[in-house]
């Protein structure tokens, strides 16, 4: 099974650096962000909107990465 990592904040600098360093350690990044509208593939990631203030929000993203893989980090 796919070692999955679940970054949130993922498009701003920070997280995509954070994404950028995980897939370069192997991980599939699943990676959400309250500015990114709908699911799309960036590269070796995968962004998702993501308001963490809601847990429907989370719940979704949740299962949107668990799809990938096992979510390990």
């Amino acid at each position: 099974m796919t070692d999955v990592a679940f970054v949130t904040g993922a498009a701003g600098g920070i997280g995509q650096a954070i994404c950028a360093s995980l897939t370069r350690a192997g991980f599939t990044v699943y990676g959400g962000d309250m500015s990114v509208t709908a699911e799309r593939a960036d590269g070796a990631v995968v962004l998702a909107p993501l308001d963490i203030r809601s847990a429907e929000s989370v719940e979704t993203a949740v299962a949107g990465a668990a799809k990938l893989g096992s979510i390990s980090a």
